[in-house]
């Protein structure tokens, strides 16, 4: 499981940054999107689920 971050200026993510795996790209940005890349095992069957992310924020 791969979660990687960008920070906006605005909702439709003008000045957006570059993905980072650090959340604190999105310092001084008025918006955070994240986005949770995930791979299976076609061998073994298993399969990776996201349940919860919390971002802390100050």
């Amino acid at each position: 499981m791969q979660i990687e971050f960008r920070g906006a200026n605005d909702v439709t993510g003008g000045g957006a940054t570059a993905w980072s795996a650090s959340q604190d790209v999105a310092d001084s940005r008025s918006y955070l999107q994240f986005r949770v890349r995930m791979a299976a095992n076609a061998t073994t069957g298993a399969v990776p689920w996201l349940d919860t992310l919390i971002v802390p924020v100050q």
